[in-house]
């Protein structure tokens, strides 16, 4: 009987026209540590407000094409977990990396955009910092409530 139910829901939920979607820029991550209640999450990459916007000066690190610099920007250990998406320049490839560590002002990105020693990148650093990627929660929604308002 309870196999049953779920295949109507299920198949209900599938006719029913959904009035919000997911955005395409969403990243999912699943952890296999943590419990039950705190094993994933999603996060929208490119969307919301910039600590920077278009600086041409991103610098990549004359021993280590991981790391990289900006005259613009200091990254600090507040940068930790935001994204910069690169945007032009010469053999910079155009896409968003995550920034894993900080030291001396400098960013170490979770992928290389570019060749060590290489110049003039162009970049944004997003505002937001990525939570869903960690083993304890960061935000607990216990009851939710979405309310849909058609005209």
């Amino acid at each position: 009987m309870k196999s049953r139910f779920l295949v109507a829901v299920f198949s209900f939920c599938l006719a029913w026209p959904l009035p919000a979607a997911f955005n395409a820029a969403t990243r999912w991550d699943v952890r296999t540590t943590g419990s039950n209640a705190a094993n994933g999450g999603g996060f929208a990459v490119g969307l919301g407000a910039k600590d920077v916007t278009a600086a041409t000066d991103l610098v990549v690190d004359s021993s280590n094409n991981q790391v990289v610099t900006s005259a613009t920007h200091n990254f600090v250990s507040g940068d930790v977990g935001k994204y910069i998406g690169v945007t032009a320049g010469t053999g910079w490839q155009v896409r968003f990396y995550q920034i894993l560590s900080t030291a001396s002002n400098a960013a170490t990105l979770d992928q290389s955009p570019n060749s060590v020693g290489a110049t003039g990148g162009t970049y944004d650093l997003y505002s937001a910092i990525d939570y869903s990627q960690q083993d304890a929660v960061q935000v607990d929604y216990k009851y939710i409530v979405i309310v849909v308002v058609t005209t």
